[in-house]
């Protein structure tokens, strides 16, 4: 009887730590809809910019793991996301930089860093003001 029981436990065991892989394999998976208008605030913290605050507005367009877009500048946004990881290029004429971010698990914020095409760093946050609503 003792060991029915063990074995019982270890199936139970297994079973569920392979349903609990399965959920957190299946929601590391799920990609948020960021596909919206962005208030965004970028904070410089080295480089040329130093110890100045930036805001701005980004129009990104989620498809799939793809992301695309623009800022109130005029520069283009590409980039990809996995989960709730973004990785972005914002690219003008003469300017660029590369944005690197954590969105929350609603999508509705990110947070992340920021480096630029003159040596300057710093961080970015930014919440979502309005979803774009596609063809």
């Amino acid at each position: 009887m003792r060991y029915a029981n063990r074995i019982g436990l270890i199936v139970t065991v297994v079973v569920v730590a392979f349903a609990a892989a399965q959920t957190a394999v299946g929601s590391e998976l799920k990609v948020p809809s960021v596909t919206a208008n962005w208030a965004v605030t970028d904070h410089c913290n080295t480089g040329w910019c130093a110890h100045n605050n930036y805001t701005g507005t980004w129009s990104i367009v989620q498809k799939g793991t793809k992301l695309s877009g623009h800022d109130n500048a005029g520069n283009k946004l590409t980039g990809t996301i996995s989960g709730t990881s973004g990785k972005w290029l914002l690219k003008g004429p003469t300017y660029s930089f590369v944005v690197k971010a954590t969105f929350s698990p609603t999508a509705t914020s990110f947070r992340g860093t920021w480096t630029d095409s003159r040596k300057a760093s710093g961080t970015t946050k930014a919440v979502r003001t309005k979803t774009i609503t596609l063809p």
